[in-house]
């Protein structure tokens, strides 16, 4: 809003009416956000209905992904197993000692106790537990 210096439109002095024109904006702004208050809200609950439907639709999704990972998480376990019996074999057969017999672990071992060294590349006297330790 300008001032031309006109009667009734300011003070004279040409410049702009600018806390005028602030309170008109703020007017204005008001006028908008009251009117449109209820299509926000129609929004808003147009979106929290959407992610309620998605959420129905995910959970079956998510359990579907579940049960294929465990598929593939158990069939990878169990080609692993193989390919470690066949490494195993192999080393017996190329070393000489029997296939599968030791590993460099031992799984009936108690946990925090230390490995057994040996197996495939160790000592095969250093394989068989010792008493006394």
């Amino acid at each position: 809003m300008v001032d031309t210096g006109e009667p009734g439109t300011g003070t004279g002095s040409g410049r702009l009416d600018i806390p005028g024109m602030l309170t008109q904006l703020q007017g204005m702004i008001g006028k908008v956000a009251r009117a449109s208050e209820p299509a926000l809200r129609e929004v808003a609950a147009k979106a929290a209905e959407l992610a309620a439907v998605a959420a129905d639709h995910a959970g079956p999704i998510a359990h579907q992904i579940a049960d294929k990972t465990d598929e593939v998480s158990q069939a990878v376990g169990e080609r692993a197993s193989g390919f470690a019996s066949s490494l195993r074999a192999a080393a017996g057969t190329s070393s000489g000692s029997e296939p599968g017999s030791t590993s460099e672990t031992d799984s009936t071992s108690e946990p925090g106790a230390a490995p057994q060294t040996g197996g495939l590349l160790g000592d095969p006297a250093e394989d068989s537990p010792q008493d006394g330790a």
